[in-house]
């Protein structure tokens, strides 16, 4: 979420001439394309992390996102 809302940051300069319905309709396909993204990988994760051989991946997956595990 935050990369998507830096991006939509950076570029702001381009979108400037959007009109408050256009740029709300940016913010809400943006959103929806990182969710349809993410989806599945989320998932698969969260299946791993219950699977004792799925462990090792989850940790590799957390180092190079450079992820937190959950408190």
């Amino acid at each position: 979420e935050k990369l998507r809302r830096d991006e939509i940051e950076r570029n702001r300069r381009h979108l400037k001439d959007l009109s408050p319905e256009q740029q709300a309709a940016v913010d809400h396909i943006t959103k929806s394309m990182v969710n349809k993204i993410l989806h599945t990988p989320i998932e698969t994760l969260k299946q791993m992390a219950h699977d004792p051989t799925g462990a090792d991946l989850v940790e590799v997956v957390r180092r190079i996102f450079n992820i937190k595990p959950l408190q």
